[in-house]
């Protein structure tokens, strides 16, 4: 009876989506950043569309003089806090920006990895 029981809790947890995480940059699509006529930053962004998540918004933190963004991924009918809220694009499904505020570089922390964002490292030829 223990290993039936066993089997069934097993079979019902992976049914359970896993909770909120940042999204990793290879999640996301179209994934810019500009700044406003007020200096503050667009970080604008589409993740892939899921049926059990969604994007809630950005949690923010400073490193320095660096502000340190994370894009959080949420379950569907759940509770996600997050400093900003994006603004969904009428004419792309899943497209959304968020304004951050004024920073003079601007890294995405997936938990694993910190990437800079803005600015944009310039190349030399």
């Amino acid at each position: 009876m223990k290993v039936i029981y066993l089997c069934l809790l097993c079979l019902l947890s992976a049914c359970i989506p896993e909770g909120e995480r940042p999204y990793h940059q290879n999640e996301l699509q179209n994934l810019t950043i500009t700044r406003t006529a007020t200096g503050q930053l667009r970080l604008t962004c589409q993740p892939r569309l899921e049926t059990l998540y969604h994007y809630v918004g950005a949690r923010l933190s400073q490193d320095n003089q660096a502000l340190v963004v994370q894009l959080i991924r949420c379950p569907i009918e759940t509770i996600c806090p997050v400093d900003r809220e994006p603004v969904q694009d009428d004419d792309i499904p899943g497209k959304s920006h968020t304004i951050l505020p004024k920073a003079n570089s601007l890294y995405l922390d997936d938990s694993q990895n910190r990437q800079l964002l803005w600015p944009l490292k310039k190349e030399h030829h």
